[in-house]
């Protein structure tokens, strides 16, 4: 009976940029690549700007902000998510989209802001 009570919240893997990551439960998408090194461009943190968006190539997620809206029809049947409101509830692939272009980022080559 209690053992649920003190289960460990389940843990998930994501490839992102040929790196597997671990997620933490209730981490974002986003955060768990960034403190992985992992870089995917963004701007707000809260799906706001979109600039985090990144393609569901397997796995489940959930949304943790309610931003459907701002992706297209296309964009949602192709798999399209925003990595900062995006919390794993499977193991995950993840591409990241930067532009319109699905690209692999690492720590030797990520795309700034300045």
């Amino acid at each position: 009976m209690f053992k649920s009570w003190f289960a460990p919240a389940p843990r998930y893997r994501m490839q992102l940029a040929h790196q597997i990551i671990d997620i933490s439960p209730n981490q974002t998408v986003l955060q768990s690549a960034l403190l992985h090194g992992v870089n995917i461009p963004h701007g707000c943190k809260a799906g706001g700007c979109g600039m985090c968006k990144c393609r569901l190539i397997s796995g489940k997620v959930e949304q943790i902000i309610e931003n459907t809206a701002k992706l297209t029809a296309t964009e949602l049947n192709s798999g399209i998510i925003f990595a900062c409101c995006s919390v794993a509830k499977t193991d995950l692939r993840v591409e990241i989209i930067t532009n319109s272009v699905t690209m692999s980022t690492s720590r030797d080559q990520a795309p700034a802001r300045v």
